[in-house]
């Protein structure tokens, strides 16, 4: 079964029946944002699904990371001052901004509230 993102069109490929389309499609949809912001690319907001579409999510500790560097880079804040506010030395918010290193969802959410953010969690049946 195929699977594509009409918001992020590099993002499709193929899965051996449903389940596994949709296990593939987080893997490549997680793969895809993260691309996009190494490439310094906007994320698109999701299109509402269509009839017969599911939606595909990506891990909360993403989603939160991924709402970090993007709400750092609209902001004026440089790391310097992101640090010195965080109490952390440059290097330390040089981390949290490499999308490979793993932050913990606490300092995230501390240090999107200082941009004027804050992570809101949201449980839905699937």
């Amino acid at each position: 079964m195929a699977y594509r993102f009409r918001d992020l069109p590099e993002a499709s490929g193929r899965g051996r029946g449903r389940a596994d389309a949709l296990a593939r499609a987080e893997g490549a949809l997680e793969k895809a944002l993260w691309l996009r912001i190494r490439k310094g690319d906007a994320i698109p907001r999701p299109s509402p699904p269509k009839r017969g579409e599911a939606m595909v999510a990506v891990t909360p500790s993403t989603a939160a990371k991924i709402a970090f560097i993007s709400a750092f880079a609209a902001s004026a804040m440089s790391q310097s001052e992101l640090a010195r506010r965080l109490g952390l030395n440059h290097r330390e918010v040089q981390r949290m901004l490499d999308p490979a290193r793993k932050i913990k969802i606490d300092r995230l959410n501390t240090a999107l509230h200082l941009l004027g953010r804050r992570i809101v969690i949201e449980v839905e049946p699937i």
